[in-house]
């Protein structure tokens, strides 16, 4: 596993309870988490908490966001408290900050150890600055997850994530699907090829793909408001959240 850029085809095709669909062309970045500790050669159009045409910050990713230990470090915890594995290498796939803006619908931690894939540790945004960790190991690269988190206002909080998620390598193909009891809602898709991780080829796909973390999360906001101009059915944030809590109390009893 190296450090690379990679050039996307982001797909969204919604399948119930009406069919729209819409299609977006970019980049990610996917960088070894000792960067944010100094480690590594510097790249003219990429920081790590520092000023750059392009910047990677802790605090925009909840799961290395503690500060009082090394990035690597805190996936390597997170991962080791929560299914046992160990890894001793990972490796951020996301949008970096561009002109001071990002956004993440998901972002993806790599986990190796010796130089074996191990396990995804999968961060899923909101627009409301919420977050929420899926673990997907090696073992089992395809697989339903409860959801339970509020990600749009037109899909349940209570449906569930079905994750394909394949190791990056020449090539990028990830699968997040939302499912419910009636079958597949909405089908996201992320395929891409890979490109060294150099000065001139962030050069490039800034100019090829200008501001393309703004025109994220706007061509977000317009397929909703055609999702709301068609009728779809809405939840409000309020009521699903205390739903999710009342869910989570009656759980844990």
């Amino acid at each position: 596993m190296e450090e690379r850029a990679y050039e996307v085809d982001i797909w969204h095709e919604r399948t119930e309870p009406v069919k729209l669909s819409f299609a977006l062309k970019g980049y990610m970045l996917c960088v070894d988490l000792t960067r944010f500790d100094g480690v590594g050669s510097p790249l003219r159009f990429l920081g790590f908490g520092h000023r750059r045409l392009h910047n990677f910050r802790r605090k925009d990713f909840s799961l290395i966001a503690d500060a009082r230990q090394s990035a690597h470090d805190a996936a390597v915890e997170y991962l080791r408290q929560n299914t046992g594995l160990r890894a001793d290498r990972v490796y951020l796939l996301a949008n970096p900050a561009i002109c001071g803006y990002i956004f993440n619908p998901v972002s993806f931690f790599f986990c190796y150890c010796d130089g074996k894939f191990v396990a995804t540790i999968v961060e899923v945004n909101n627009t409301f600055g919420e977050q929420k960790h899926f673990i997907l190991p090696a073992i089992t690269p395809s697989e339903t997850k409860k959801k339970i988190f509020y990600v749009s206002p037109f899909i349940s909080p209570f449906a569930d994530f079905k994750m394909r998620i394949a190791a990056p390598d020449e090539r990028l193909s990830i699968g997040i699907h939302t499912v419910n009891r009636r079958g597949t809602e909405l089908k996201a898709e992320l395929s891409g090829k890979s490109l060294s991780l150099t000065d001139a080829v962030l050069l490039k796909l800034f100019v090829k793909y200008p501001f393309y973390t703004m025109r994220v999360i706007v061509l977000i906001h317009w397929y909703a408001l055609k999702l709301f101009f068609r009728g779809v059915p809405h939840y409000a944030k309020a009521n699903a959240d205390a739903a999710i809590v009342h869910a989570t109390l009656r759980r844990d009893v």
